[in-house]
C-alpha cells in the first residue's frame, strides 16, 4: 500500500494510441545529406475518455529546421481540439556563429497563462573576450521581466565573467509593488568542467 503524495497519484490507468507521421526533407551539401526539415506531427487517443469527451483532444508537433548555414530553428507545440486550454507553442531560433556574433531567440506560449520572449546576443571579437546581453519580456502585459549584460574573459584553462542584472519594477498578482532589483554578478569556471564554478552576486 502506497500513500498518495500529490494529484499525480490520483490518476487511474490510461490507455492511449498515438497516431502520427514524420516528414523529412533532405538536400546534399558537400557530398553529405542534410535535413532541411525534420518534423513529426501526432495525436494521442485516450481510450479511457468517458462521456462526451473526445478521444483525440490534441494535435502535437515537433520540428527541426536548418534552412541555411548558421541558422537553426526548433519548435514544438500542442493544439487543443476540444477547447480545454491546453494549447502551447515553443520556438527557438539560433542565428550566427559562436566564434563571432550569435543570436538566440526563444518564444514560449501557454494558452491563458503566458506569452514570453527571451533573447541573448553574444559577440566574440576574438578568442579572449566575449560580450553578452540577455533579456526576457512578457508580451501579455508588455513587461520587461529581466535583463543583464556580461563581460567575459577567456583564459587557457578557465573563464572569468562580470555581469550586471536588473529586474524592473512590477506589480504582483496581489496588487503589491515589487521595486527595481539590481545585482552585480561575478563567475569563475573551468573549461574542462563547465558545470563546476563559483558565482557571487
Amino acid at each position: 500500500d502506497l500513500y498518495d503524495f500529490d494529484y499525480v497519484d490520483e490518476l487511474a490507468s490510461v490507455h492511449r494510441l498515438r497516431l502520427g507521421v514524420r516528414n523529412k526533407f533532405q538536400v546534399k551539401r558537400k557530398g553529405r545529406p542534410l535535413d532541411l526539415v525534420d518534423a513529426i506531427v501526432w495525436s494521442d487517443g485516450n481510450f479511457n475518455a468517458g462521456g462526451d469527451a473526445s478521444r483525440f483532444s490534441t494535435v502535437s508537433v515537433d520540428a527541426r529546421l536548418r534552412p541555411w548555414p548558421n541558422v537553426w530553428i526548433d519548435c514544438d507545440g500542442q493544439l487543443s481540439l476540444d477547447g480545454s486550454g491546453q494549447s502551447r507553442f515553443n520556438s527557438h531560433l539560433i542565428l550566427g556563429r559562436p566564434d563571432a556574433l550569435l543570436a538566440n531567440v526563444e518564444y514560449r506560449y501557454r494558452e491563458g497563462q503566458s506569452s514570453l520572449v527571451a533573447g541573448k546576443l553574444t559577440y566574440s571579437p576574438n578568442t579572449r573576450w566575449t560580450y553578452a546581453y540577455e533579456t526576457r519580456c512578457e508580451l501579455r502585459d508588455f513587461r520587461l521581466e529581466e535583463h543583464e549584460v556580461w563581460f567575459q574573459r577567456n583564459y587557457d584553462c578557465m573563464h572569468v565573467a562580470l555581469g550586471f542584472n536588473q529586474i524592473p519594477r512590477y506589480t504582483r498578482t496581489d496588487g503589491t509593488i515589487n521595486e527595481d532589483e539590481y545585482q552585480f554578478l561575478f563567475k569563475i569556471w573551468l573549461k574542462a568542467f563547465p558545470k563546476v564554478g563559483i558565482i557571487l552576486d
